[in-house]
């Protein structure tokens, strides 16, 4: 008890508290974007094409993933 007290007038009770907040959200946003990106691969050839350039190893996989997040913000 005295220790949460100490951290309550800390303040870092409430720091730890908005850093676990901010690493949820950050760990919703990723499982969404790749739910999203993984459906979106059946219907946009051009993502497919990206994908398969990757593995195949005409494109790097940090080009591919700038240029799908470029496109992902985009129609946003």
């Amino acid at each position: 008890l005295r220790h949460r007290a100490g951290l309550e007038q800390a303040g870092a009770l409430d720091a730890r508290r908005q850093a676990r907040r901010r690493a949820e959200l950050e760990a919703l946003l990723v499982e969404e974007f790749t739910t999203q990106l993984t459906a979106r691969v059946q219907t946009d050839p051009a993502l497919s094409a990206t994908i398969e350039a990757v593995t195949a190893g005409r494109l790097d996989p940090y080009s591919a993933a700038s240029r799908i997040l470029a496109e992902a913000l985009k129609r946003s």
